[in-house]
């Protein structure tokens, strides 16, 4: 089935193979994609912010939280919205400068994903749609290597980077609309379709 992706698909501008595989496992997971489609209603974010323009964006957001009890009021918003429940996560914040929501929304969704220290990652895809390699939090990532190192995937996307990007375009087309056989013609592969079919497969389990 077709579906509209405008404004849903994150632009991966990371150089580094392997950490752009598991930023883009992450950022393509359709739970995630949904979340941050009711996170940018939410916020009014109605087209991603320019990538340049981020930090303006979070200085002009208004407060909240500047007591105990706003904070958790803003807390338990926010996790109703995601469908959470964090009553046994720390609440961290600032209780005379206030916090905004959209760093209510970050921690929600490294708790929800179990991705701490993925703040940077979440919040540009939140709000401008873009991850550069500005944004890998190396140590944080490195970590998330080491601990999906040992997990078997059948099919599992070809380790050039070339190809993990190729995929994932794939992915994205299909979602559009666009069937195996016409990204296998498109693209002038010789086999039609099996190999764009096999590339699918091994990435909806890497997303999934």
């Amino acid at each position: 089935m077709k579906i509209d992706i405008k404004n849903k698909k994150t632009k991966i501008c990371i150089t580094d193979l392997k950490k752009y595989r598991e930023v883009a496992a992450f950022l393509d997971k359709p739970a995630f994609i949904e979340d941050v489609s009711k996170i940018r209603v939410f916020l009014n974010i109605a087209t991603p912010v320019l990538y340049e323009n981020v930090p303006l964006w979070e200085m002009n957001q208004p407060k909240t939280g500047f007591n105990a009890k706003d904070a958790i009021l803003a807390k338990e918003k926010v996790d109703s919205l995601l469908e959470i429940d964090r009553k046994q996560a720390v609440v961290i914040n600032n209780l005379i400068e206030g916090k905004r929501y959209i760093l209510e929304f970050i921690h929600a969704l490294e708790y929800k994903y179990n991705k701490i220290g993925f703040s940077e990652i979440i919040k540009y895809a939140i709000i401008a749609g873009v991850i550069t390699d500005h944004e890998l939090e190396l140590e944080t990532i490195a970590k998330e290597m080491a601990r999906l190192s040992g997990r078997v995937v059948s099919n599992k996307v070809p380790d050039t980077a070339d190809e993990i990007k190729r995929d994932r375009d794939w992915y994205w087309r299909n979602l559009a609309g666009e069937s195996y056989a016409k990204i296998s013609k498109n693209d002038d592969l010789p086999d039609r379709s099996t190999t764009v079919k096999q590339a699918m497969i091994a990435y909806k389990k890497l997303i999934r």
